[in-house]
């Protein structure tokens, strides 16, 4: 019984470290210490406070992915912001996905930063 204990316990502290979510996802954007994206005229705690609230926003609202595709990048038909839950989850996976240098603007995948 008690080992049952420890692998959940160390499975739940596992799983914990990694779960993605909105504010650590714009961190690993926007922090000297991770990415490290500058975009010209914006702080990073502007950046990453901008970010957050977005994603936060598009993960109330259900909807389709339609045409959106973080992996892509920036193209005429891929909206400007997240617009629901699907399309915040999808960017999510793609900016842990990717390499740092492939999140850096212009020209950068996980469509949109500094959104």
């Amino acid at each position: 019984m008690r080992s049952g204990v420890i692998v959940l316990a160390a499975v739940t502290l596992g799983s914990a470290g990694c779960d993605k979510s909105c504010q650590n996802t714009c961190q690993r954007i926007f922090q000297p210490t991770e990415c490290d994206v500058v975009i010209a005229g914006q702080t990073e705690e502007d950046l990453e406070q901008e970010c957050t609230a977005e994603c936060e926003d598009a993960l109330q609202h259900a909807g389709p992915m339609g045409v959106y595709d973080p992996y892509i990048g920036d193209r005429p038909d891929q909206p400007d912001e997240l617009e629901n839950e699907r399309q915040a989850a999808a960017w999510m996976d793609c900016v842990w996905t990717v390499e740092c240098n492939d999140l850096q603007v212009p020209g950068n995948s996980c469509h949109p930063i500094g959104i």
